[in-house]
């Protein structure tokens, strides 16, 4: 088992470590504030009353995919193996407003530890579709959690690199935001104790980050959210969040299942 020592040497920093041992405290309450009716990610607000979700059967015709397999639903999108122009595909077709940055956030990071982009817009997104067969789930539950974990380290170091934010998407969700509904004032003053430690947690790393160098971040790092393309690691799924990095590195202390996490 791997512990958060583990993360400062792959980053090479102990406050980071640190950092990101407060944060994975946070997302350790995440049950408990969805139990007491608190949001922490209601920041597509403005966006969800002007967006309307798109088809399957749209964006098969548009961008001329032949589906080859079962189309998948989820709470968040609608998903679609597909061929196109020779290529296996993953058509991706959102259900709410949130993924919509998601899909142009890996558009802007396609090349950098990311899935690759075809087509993307306000509705879907059409990418490469991992085809290798590893999975970092599995190394972990076979003993390698060592090795997944450098992996997931790496990947997200590489996101985190990428030097040009100005030209990130414009709607990138900055964390104070991500967790306005945690930590605004009238919520604190109806919070339980737990959740009341959790939230002045949360606003105190918020407020250390401040001085920081900011990155786009993925905001949902898993084992699951890193697949295998063909012997290289790529990032899918992002939730497109602006903020202190130490934020993408704790959500790997939760995963990928309640055994193996710390």
């Amino acid at each position: 088992m791997w512990t958060d020592d583990s993360v400062a040497k792959l980053t090479g920093a102990d406050h980071l470590s640190l950092r990101t041992h407060l944060f994975k405290t946070v997302l350790d309450l995440r049950d408990e504030l969805i139990a007491a009716g608190v949001a922490v990610r209601r920041s597509d607000t403005i966006l969800a009353m002007d967006w309307v979700a798109g088809s399957v059967s749209a964006y098969l015709n548009r961008w001329a995919v032949q589906r080859t397999g079962d189309v998948v639903t989820t709470p968040s999108s609608w998903l679609v193996p597909g061929l196109w122009r020779g290529r296996n595909v993953m058509l991706k077709v959102a259900r709410i407003a949130e993924e919509s940055r998601g899909g142009r956030v890996l558009a802007w990071w396609a090349g950098s530890a990311a899935a690759d982009v075809y087509e993307v817009n306000d509705q879907a997104i059409l990418m490469d579709r991992a085809s290798g067969q590893r999975d970092l789930t599995a190394m972990c539950q076979a003993g390698l959690d060592d090795e997944a974990t450098h992996i997931l380290c790496e990947t997200i170091a590489s996101l985190h690199t990428v030097p040009d934010t100005v030209s990130a998407p414009a709607d990138v969700v900055p964390l104070s935001l991500w967790f306005r509904d945690l930590i605004g004032e009238e919520a604190m003053q109806l919070h339980t104790d737990n959740i009341h430690q959790v939230a002045t947690m949360t606003r105190e790393l918020l407020e250390a980050s401040v001085e920081e160098k900011h990155v786009v971040l993925h905001g949902d790092v898993h084992h699951g959210n890193v697949l295998d393309f063909d012997g290289r690691w790529r990032a899918i799924d992002p939730k497109g969040l602006f903020g202190a990095r130490t934020f993408d590195y704790a959500n790997i202390f939760c995963n990928p299942d309640t055994d193996s996490a710390l």
